[in-house]
């Protein structure tokens, strides 16, 4: 009983403490790495005051603080991912009636660059009929073996790399000014593009997949930060309708992305409908919302969902949203950045570049 009540501090003390560290400033992978599993470390914490209660309840000091300290915890981790659970109030309404001259829809899907099931994607898109197809982790293995898409898709935008960073857009609507830019790392795309809607409306998109932090990818989460903060920054500054998606490398209650909701004054049309959780799509105990979809407000939502495995480590997400400017008023994004905000946001934008640039310099001596 004396090694299970020792095993039972250690771990209690360590999914506290994997509590608090996220609350520190830091970037490191080793702290940001509890941002995830924010949900894991509620039902372990549970499970663990249980354990307490059972075994040696609360005659003691002891007993007393570390049963206290947890249902803290347990408060703590519940706020954070509060928000993306039924109890919360929607962010996005629903559309009254979907007009198809006004709506958009799309899938996006990781494809995991080893992945060779293309086939099982294909079908998947073929059932769904979106109107974008946004791909990533594509190199010119997978642009080979997915070009029959282009026989659904007239326009598109291609930039495949061999690096886990490559990206593919297939789009039924026009595609204009449509690019390819690198925001912060010389390895690391995104794609930029207006979108004609079938009713004449022209919006922008965003497409995003930063490096996540996590070893040997990237050892902090600075340079991910920086590009998704300074993807809100250009939405604030541009003003005009807009989407973004794409796989962030970032859960949806972090506080980047908080950041970013409140800097670009998007919507995120999971907050009070669930997690919908997209990775890791073969580890079922072990899953969190790293595949996004974010919205202005003139949009409402149609369809949100997560599609079938494909063979990836991530399941695809699909969404269909209605333009209807006319009713923005009725939807609310969180309040606009305080000065302290602004001034993070643009602090780790700075900081990200400058982490690029010097990274850049240390390799040309090299």
């Amino acid at each position: 009983m004396r090694i299970f009540r020792v095993a039972l501090v250690v771990m209690s003390v360590f999914f506290i403490v994997s509590t608090l560290l996220p609350i520190i400033p830091l970037n490191s992978w080793w702290v940001q790495i509890f941002v995830f599993p924010r949900l894991q470390i509620v039902c372990i914490l549970l499970f663990l005051a249980l354990l307490w209660l059972i075994f040696f309840g609360l005659r003691q000091k002891l007993n007393l603080i570390i049963i206290s300290l947890i249902g803290v915890s347990i408060l703590y981790q519940f706020y954070r991912i509060y928000p993306y659970t039924y109890f919360s109030p929607t962010q996005t309404k629903i559309a009254d009636a979907s007009d198809s001259l006004s709506s958009i829809s799309a899938v996006s899907a990781n494809v995991f660059m080893k992945n060779r099931e293309y086939r099982e994607l294909i079908e998947v898109i073929r059932k769904k009929k979106p109107d974008l197809v946004l791909l990533l982790e594509t190199d010119e293995w997978w642009a080979k073996h997915t070009d029959t898409l282009l026989n659904w898709y007239p326009y598109s935008l291609s930039e495949p790399l061999d690096n886990t960073y490559g990206m593919m857009l297939y789009s039924k609507l026009k595609l204009e000014d449509a690019k390819v830019k690198y925001l912060i790392e010389d390895s690391i795309p995104s794609m930029h593009a207006y979108v004609r809607l079938r009713s004449g409306d022209r919006i922008k998109l965003y497409c995003l997949h930063p490096k996540p932090p996590v070893p040997p990818e990237s050892e902090s989460s600075v340079k991910r930060d920086a590009e998704l903060l300074l993807a809100g920054k250009m939405v604030q500054q541009n003003k005009e309708p807009a989407i973004v998606m794409g796989d962030l490398n970032d859960v949806a209650w972090s506080k980047t992305t908080r950041l970013f909701l409140k800097t670009s004054q998007m919507l995120d049309p999971r907050i009070g409908r669930g997690f919908y959780n997209t990775f890791n799509a073969h580890i079922p105990l072990m899953r969190w919302s790293l595949d996004h979809v974010f919205h202005s407000e003139s949009f409402q939502l149609n369809t949100l969902e997560v599609l079938p495995h494909v063979g990836s480590d991530h399941f695809p997400i699909y969404f269909s949203l209605s333009y209807l400017p006319q009713e923005k008023e009725e939807q609310e994004p969180l309040e606009s950045n305080t000065a302290k905000e602004e001034d993070t946001v643009d602090k780790t934008i700075k900081k990200g570049i400058q982490k690029e640039q010097k990274e850049e310099r240390e390799e040309q001596k090299d």
